[in-house]
C-alpha cells in the first residue's frame, strides 16, 4: 500500500464543501486517501513518499477526505 507524508504545511486547505484551514499541519495518505492530521511529530514518519511543505499552503484534492483524527480532537 503506498504511503504519502506530506508534512510542516503552514495551512492544509481540506477541498470540501466547508474548506476547513488547519494551520501547520502534516497528513499521511495511504492509497490516495488521508488518513491521519496533525504535527509533523505526531503522525507516522515511515511513508513511500515524504514531502516537506515548509512555507506552503497545501489543499487536498476533491477526492475522499476521511482523516481518522483531525488535529486538536
Amino acid at each position: 500500500m503506498p504511503t504519502l507524508l506530506a508534512q510542516n504545511a503552514d495551512v492544509l486547505v481540506a477541498m470540501d464543501d466547508e474548506h476547513l484551514e488547519f494551520p501547520n499541519t502534516a497528513l499521511f495518505a495511504r492509497e490516495g486517501i488521508i488518513e491521519q492530521l496533525g504535527s509533523s511529530e505526531e503522525l507516522p514518519q515511515d511513508a513511500d513518499v515524504v514531502l516537506d511543505h515548509r512555507g506552503e499552503r497545501v489543499w487536498t484534492s476533491e477526492s475522499p477526505f476521511r482523516p481518522t483524527r483531525q488535529p486538536g480532537a
